[in-house]
């Protein structure tokens, strides 16, 4: 499979026809103002000005970062991000503070141009993780496998391999969440922030910490879920079980344990209870393993959690129900899909893949192994096996009221968005992630030389 993930970056080089403005020359002993061009050259402003009489430095800011000096007549702001709008200002600086004062900032408003994004761009971690999750507004893109890790930032294409870290999720600013494995082989859980690995400390809740995650967190990198093992008999894991949910303030830098019912059909102490993900409203997704891995949903961490769909008899035997320890919510969270089970006379379950609309209450069944992605404006992906053992995905669109018809990823992409990738992607990728508008999708599969991992843009640019 042909790796354009490099080959496809082009420099966007303009000229931007911004300079001071000036009221005419300085009165007294002020140094005038640095008269300012620039040249934007794809990420990174070029700044140049003509020497100023009497400066000896000149100080240069963006936004309100901290000002940088320079005692050159250039310099070069990099790291900007496209279609993004910045202040830039230059001010010279006095060489003798007692007979000339600084001058006034030359002030620059610079809009950086929007990219040219490829519609599909594809990447082979050297560490072998693979693509776990992508943020809400499409730009990061996490991966882990085997205790490796990675995070992409798709604006300037910055991938950052990691060791001895797990990640399950980001937020749209780029915080990750996962486990870390530097100071307990089985797991802590962990943020990934600015290069830093940053361990919770659970010692509060756990007496014997065996292992634990955090699995999600909100789109604005203030709140996350997880849970923990505790190998110990505490308060927790006698109402829990041996692994129990927790929730995580980053603004507070609290844990805490999301409230449990005093009683539902099948809970049960002995065995365990997990948060898996959460919305952007910070409502929770779990599951609870007792007779079977039910989902069970939080509306808040105080309030006690129910079942997101379980249909039982008068006996209490279940029907069917949605649930699996993979389930997922939707990335504006209306939507909790993944494997649901519907049960024989008997009380054997067969599982489905299935989707549940927490707006109107609809359950959905659908043929196949799971659904391991879904848009909140119902564009479903099902994977034709079960979770990372299948090839490829095929799409329910909701929209048209057919739950029956799947069509194969490569020509839903050309019958709906003319893009023809089936060089690309021969035998199928399957699809576990997409941004909040759905038009950023994250899919991997697994080759003889690894985890691929890729990004369809669905109105990126078509590649040559």
């Amino acid at each position: 499979m042909k790796n354009i993930f490099k080959t496809m970056l082009c420099a966007i080089i303009a000229l931007a026809a911004i300079s001071c403005v000036k009221s005419g020359p300085e009165k007294g002993n002020r140094l005038a103002t640095p008269d300012v061009g620039c040249l934007i050259n794809g990420t990174s402003v070029i700044l140049s000005w003509e020497p100023v009489e009497y400066a000896a430095l000149y100080e240069v800011s963006v936004d309100d970062a901290e000002a940088a000096r320079t005692d050159e007549c250039t310099y070069v702001v990099t790291d900007l991000l496209y279609s993004h709008e910045y202040t830039i200002t230059v001010t010279a600086i006095a060489a003798n503070q007692q007979t000339h004062s600084n001058s006034r900032p030359c002030v620059i408003d610079v809009e950086m141009p929007a990219r040219d994004i490829p519609q599909y761009r594809e990447w082979y971690p050297t560490n072998g993780a693979a693509g776990t999750a992508i943020s809400n507004n499409g730009r990061y893109v996490v991966g882990t496998f085997d205790h490796q890790a990675f995070i992409l930032d798709l604006n300037s294409d910055e991938l950052t391999e990691l060791s001895d870290i797990e990640l399950n999720d980001v937020a749209d600013n780029g915080i990750a969440v996962g486990s870390s494995l530097s100071t307990n082989i089985n797991g802590v859980p962990a943020i990934y922030d600015n290069g830093k690995v940053i361990e919770l400390d659970v010692s509060g809740l756990a007496e014997n910490l065996t292992m634990g995650a955090l699995t999600s967190i909100t789109p604005d990198g203030k709140y996350a879920v997880g849970w923990i093992w505790d190998g110990a008999e505490t308060y927790y894991t006698t109402q829990y079980g041996e692994y129990f949910p927790i929730c995580y303030d980053l603004t507070s830098q609290s844990i805490s344990v999301p409230a449990i019912p005093a009683t539902l059909p099948y809970y049960s102490k002995l065995a365990g209870i997990a948060a898996k993900a959460v919305a952007p409203d910070r409502s929770i997704l779990g599951y609870e393993a007792s007779l079977d891995m039910f989902s069970i949903i939080w509306t808040n961490e105080a309030t006690p959690f129910d079942y997101v769909y379980f249909d039982y008899d008068d006996q209490y035997n279940p029907v069917e129900c949605l649930g699996d320890s993979n389930n997922l919510f939707s990335a504006k969270g209306r939507y909790v899909y993944g494997k649901g089970k519907l049960y024989d006379d008997n009380g054997y379950p067969t599982e489905y893949p299935a989707a549940y609309d927490r707006e109107t209450g609809e359950m959905m069944w659908f043929s196949g192994g799971s659904v391991t992605a879904m848009t909140d404006d119902g564009i479903v992906f099902i994977n034709d096996a079960p979770y990372y053992i299948g090839t490829t995905s095929y799409i329910v669109d909701l929209n048209t009221g057919d739950l029956s018809t799947q069509t194969p990823i490569a020509d839903w992409l050309a019958l709906e968005h003319g893009m023809s990738l089936g060089s690309y992607i021969p035998d199928g990728i399957i699809i576990i992630g997409t941004s909040e508008d759905g038009k950023t999708i994250l899919g991997i599969t697994n080759t003889m030389e690894g985890w691929l991992t890729c990004v369809i843009k669905l109105d990126g640019v078509a590649m040559e």
